[in-house]
């Protein structure tokens, strides 16, 4: 039978949405940065952009609603402007996403420095991409 705590915290396993969203603003009272995320990403799954854009601001990952232009209008600079901010930020998931923006642009040297820093913060595509740069020989 399966242990009813999480093997991290201890805690009981959440049951419902209810007591999910309550943990989630809880976290982002504490100023939990993924929370912010999350939050954010769950109003843009609902097309709720105020929400979106407010908590996204506050995780720095606006990267997303300019990206895509969703809430906002598309601009790919101030999209780059905010993964570069997540990345100082040490978001692992913004510095390999800088590594796929510099791909794009051709430029695989900054590209390789990006995904060698998400790998090493823990980001399994940012090796993944390392690996595929190497067998190409880039």
């Amino acid at each position: 039978m399966r242990d009813p705590r999480c093997p991290f915290c201890r805690e009981p396993y959440i049951t419902s949405s209810a007591e999910a969203d309550r943990n989630l603003l809880k976290r982002i009272e504490a100023g939990d940065r993924v929370a912010f995320r999350q939050k954010g990403c769950q109003g843009k799954e609902e097309h709720n952009y105020s929400v979106a854009v407010e908590y996204l601001t506050k995780a720095a990952n606006m990267d997303d609603l300019y990206y895509n232009g969703e809430g906002v209008e598309s601009d790919m600079k101030k999209a780059v402007h905010h993964l570069e901010e997540a990345a100082i930020g040490g978001h692992p998931r913004a510095r390999f996403n800088l590594g796929v923006v510099s791909t794009r642009d051709g430029k695989s040297s900054r590209a390789v420095k990006h995904y060698i820093i998400a790998a090493s913060q823990g980001n399994d595509d940012g090796l993944e991409q390392l690996k595929e740069l190497y067998k190409k020989g880039d």
